[in-house]
């Protein structure tokens, strides 16, 4: 019979006996796969969670289901998906499928920065995709991280797209006027110091006279409204160039309405 030393001097461990710190009752099962242990378990001591379960392996799995490069690359894919059906329902259960609770904070983040490069219309889409998200998808808490997260990486969003604070400031405003964001949010002093000038744009767009209805079209008339709400945006497009003899400008605003079947009512 080899000593305790022996064992350990030839990497032999010894058996841990009931009663002993280090025990683990769960260590030689094989009915579930210990992936990341990020939250408490609330079903008693090492009890495997029941939400996420592995169909391959037929086995229980600790954690979100998917790595975090995994889960993004389904999100785009759920959210280019969307922006063709503008179903909300069908991919706020696409992303719960996935069983990543613990990065539904992403899809803000990847929504948004998405929508960046978009026009109106998807801006317009992915604010309804939050407002239907909370909170079966989206917590109050998850959406403020997303919202952070996006402030840590403004300095590079604004370099692939020139102006992404004043787009997410605008997501950020219409995201309170929606209720889904709490307006203490904008002065927590952990998100003012991340937010800086994101923080500071939204609080003047909610300063503004009438700020909640007019946060309510801040993405414009070609965000899919009526005929009627487009008629009255084209009068005032039409009084702003009569006034400013802009026509660059009041080209660019009819491009960015995207009504090509409207664009008769203009003459």
């Amino acid at each position: 019979m080899t000593s305790f030393c022996e064992q350990v001097l030839y990497g032999q461990s010894p058996p841990i006996e009931p009663g002993d710190p280090l025990y683990d009752p769960y260590e030689n099962d094989e009915n579930y796969v210990l992936v990341s242990a990020d939250e408490s378990v609330t079903n008693g001591p090492r009890s495997p969670p029941r939400h996420n379960y592995d169909p391959d392996h037929r086995r229980m799995v600790f954690g979100p289901m998917l790595t975090l490069s995994e889960f993004k690359r389904r999100v785009v894919e759920a959210l280019n998906e969307y922006f063709s059906s503008e179903d909300a329902e069908e991919t706020i259960g696409t992303i719960k499928e996935l069983g990543c609770p613990e990065y539904h904070y992403e899809v803000v983040k990847r929504a948004i920065s998405m929508a960046m490069d978009r026009k109106e219309r998807e801006r317009e889409l992915v604010s309804k995709l939050l407002s239907a998200s909370s909170p079966e998808l989206l917590t109050t808490d998850q959406l403020g991280k997303g919202f952070e997260r996006l402030f840590e990486f403004i300095d590079d969003l604004e370099l692939d797209t020139p102006g992404a604070t004043e787009i997410t400031a605008a997501f950020l405003a219409r995201a309170v006027v929606d209720e889904i964001i709490p307006p203490a949010f904008l002065v927590d002093p952990v998100v003012v110091g991340l937010g800086g000038d994101v923080v500071a744009q939204t609080k003047r767009i909610l300063s503004r006279d009438h700020q909640y209805s007019r946060v309510e079209r801040i993405w414009g008339p070609g965000d899919g409204r009526p005929v009627s709400e487009l008629k009255v945006a084209i009068d005032q497009l039409l009084v702003e160039y009569l006034l400013s003899k802009q026509l660059s400008e009041a080209e660019r605003c009819v491009r960015e309405m995207e009504v090509p079947h409207f664009h008769h009512g203009q003459y």
